[in-house]
Formats: structure tokens, sequence, C-alpha cells
């Protein structure tokens, strides 16, 4: 791909002089460039072209210039003020432009070099894989269980479904129970009250709800 963009004003020829003939300064204001060594910001040039087409322009910084200018362009091209906003939206949006292509061409990719990094961050933003567990996760799932914390929706259970667990009975005189844990126990209220992932764990609840009827 030949480069259109170049910052050597000194190399160019008349084409590519008018390719870079503004740019958008560090300050992040368009400048224009007449040639080599010889630049100026696009505000006074504006401010020369205004005292040679005859237009009254009052002293104004280049914050209140540019805002005068998007007043000015109502005149549209039939008035010499219409002209000179015309002439300072073409300016800028030719220094936004050359900007952009300039800091493209420096990257020295091709449009399909592009599309072809665009589909491989694609695909790495489908799959992420956690390395600790060796699971790969979609990104989408990942972005609905985010969305569901962010609701209140999401509830993380203590255990896997079917792993053992030890319930205190309520209706036969307090004994423990070992059964498998499922959907039923997913309210929390239960583990660490009436339901406990040890035999240590139950015991010990045991002992201290007996201890309690004891006392009263």
């Amino acid at each position: 791909m030949k480069r259109l963009t170049s910052g050597n004003t000194f190399e160019m020829n008349m084409r590519q002089l008018a390719l870079n003939q503004v740019y958008v300064g560090k300050d992040g204001w368009a400048r224009y460039v007449e040639g080599p060594e010889c630049e100026c910001s696009v505000c006074d040039l504006i401010r020369t072209a205004s005292e040679t087409l005859g237009v009254e322009l009052p002293i104004l910084s280049d914050e209140d210039l540019s805002d005068l200018m998007t007043d000015w362009l109502q005149y549209g091209a039939e008035e010499p003020e219409g002209v000179v906003a015309i002439l300072y939206r073409a300016l800028c949006a030719m220094a936004e432009v050359r900007d952009k292509l300039f800091r493209y061409e420096d990257a020295g990719l091709e449009p399909e070099d592009i599309d072809g990094l665009r589909v491989r961050e694609q695909g790495l933003a489908e799959l992420l894989v956690d390395i600790s567990c060796g699971c790969a996760v979609p990104y989408a799932r990942l972005t609905e269980l985010a969305q569901a914390e962010k609701d209140g929706r999401l509830v993380v259970v203590p255990c896997k479904p079917g792993t053992p667990i030890w319930e205190i009975g309520d209706f036969d005189g307090g004994n423990l129970k070992k059964r498998p844990f499922s959907v039923e126990d997913m309210s929390f209220w239960r583990f660490g009250t009436t339901v406990f992932l040890t035999r240590e764990e139950a015991e010990a609840a045991l002992k201290k709800r007996e201890e309690c009827n004891e006392a009263d």
C-alpha cells in the first residue's frame, strides 16, 4: 500500500502536500501547512482569510472563533461569512481524517489484516478459559451471570447436587440423616441450621440445640 500521509514536508510534491496540508496538532487544534517550515493554526488562517475577503471578524480566542464559525454556517455560500465558516469546517474535518489515516498507515496493516485480527479477537472474546480449573466458559454465559449477580438473582450453592450432606430431622427426634444435596436445599437459611456439609458440623449443631432445650 502506497502511503498517503507524511510529516516530512521537505520531501513532498504538490499532491502529497495537498493530502497533508492540514493535521491535528499536539494541542488538539487543526494546523495548516503551506510548505516546508511554513505553517499556522487553522484559526489564524481563518483570521487572515476573513481579512482578505473583507469579512469583519472580532478579536476572539480560538475557542470563541470556533463557536462563531458554527454560527456563521447559517449564511451558506451566499455570504462571505458563510464561505469563511465552510472553509473552517472543511479544514478541521480534513485534519481529523488525515490524523486517523496517518495512525492507520503507521500500523502497517492492510484492511484484510485488520479483518483477520477482528475475527481472532471475537473468537477470544467468545471463549474465556479458566486456567485454574481448565473449564471453558463462553463469553456470553459470563455476561449473563454478571447481569444476574447485578440483579441479585445469582446464588452460589455450597456444593454440587448429589453431594452427601447431613440434616437434622425435625420430626424424628432430631436424629441425623445423611442424604444427597438437591435443588430443594437451595435456600441458604437451611445451611448452618438444619443442613450441614459434614457430620461433625451437624452433630455440633444438634448438641447445641439440645443444650438450649434443656436450658429452657
